[in-house]
């Protein structure tokens, strides 16, 4: 079933959209996008800061996942293994 879109944006690369429901949001998604090797590079020399607002859009975002990730574990869906192994990975990406 379909949770909803993820879409994968990286300056100077075309946006990357794939449909995606809990099972698929456990695993790790990789995505080859196709980027302007010029306007990449150019990116990856500016220094990356992160705002206020998407700071906030990040913790959001995470503590969506995490609380989505315990119903699946209160539900019986996954096991004691798979829950710690997915918060875990949830947390790294800190």
């Amino acid at each position: 079933m379909v949770k909803g879109i993820l879409t994968l944006q990286k300056q100077g690369c075309k946006s990357y959209e794939m449909d995606v429901s809990d099972q698929i949001l456990m695993n790790d998604i990789k995505a080859d996008l196709e980027c302007d090797p010029e306007a990449a590079q150019a990116a990856e020399t500016r220094p990356q800061t992160t705002t206020a607002k998407q700071a906030e859009i990040i913790d959001a975002t995470t503590e969506q996942r995490l609380n989505e990730l315990k119903t699946l574990y209160d539900k019986g869906l996954i096991s004691d293994k798979e829950y710690n192994a997915q918060r875990t990975r949830i947390l790294n990406e800190l």
